[in-house]
């Protein structure tokens, strides 16, 4: 199954370079535990994370997570006609591997030890428990409560499942927990997500 998932990122997705295992290793330490394998294996065997500045994949930190940052600002400076310093400081909250998301948001909201985000848009985002056996794999949506808990909705039991359901099943684990979440929340069953963040 994992040869299988690997194959089809590969071929749906772009990727940056992969990352060294130093790069990972040093990521792991930085976060203060180990990152589930089947996610080492991708940022070591397929890229580490996409080249989009605006979503997608997020990868651990080295130089293709620079180059980003430093392409958002050229775009920021570009299209407000201001300097790269002004670019710079607009654009100083954007995360764009997954230790400085990850301390980030434990910084400023009530993001949970253990919880790395790997994909997302700025709004919401896919997370995956590192401290589960598996890698469960959570979205959050801050609109949707004032508690980590409350705001997160469980998608997948592993990242094997995850990966699965993005590539073949057509997002149904993640529309089924998006609907319970929703129906939950405000006493409807209707869809809350029609447009899943990982466009597979």
């Amino acid at each position: 199954m994992v040869e299988l998932i690997f194959s089809e990122l590969k071929e749906r997705l772009s990727w940056c370079p992969p990352a060294t295992q130093n790069e990972i290793e040093q990521a792991e330490h930085a976060l203060g535990f180990p990152l589930p394998l089947i996610l080492k294996k991708i940022y070591a065997e397929i890229g580490n994370g996409s080249p989009d500045v605006h979503s997608g994949f997020i990868g651990v930190p080295n130089q293709s997570t620079i180059e980003k940052h430093e392409r958002l600002i050229s775009i920021v400076a570009d299209t407000w006609n201001i300097t790269h310093w002004q670019a710079a400081s607009r654009v100083a909250h954007y995360a764009f591997d997954i230790v400085a998301h990850y301390k980030r948001t434990r910084e400023e909201s009530y993001w949970e030890f253990g919880k790395i985000p790997i994909e997302g848009d700025g709004n919401s985002y896919d997370y995956v428990d590192c401290l589960t056996p598996n890698g469960q794999v959570y979205m959050f949506d801050h609109t949707w409560g004032e508690s980590f808990a409350d705001a997160s909705a469980k998608i997948a039991d592993s990242l094997e499942e995850y990966f699965y359901d993005c590539l073949f099943d057509n997002h149904k684990k993640r529309q089924a927990a998006v609907t319970l979440k929703f129906d939950t929340l405000y006493g409807t069953n209707e869809p809350l997500l029609s447009n899943p963040n990982l466009e597979l």
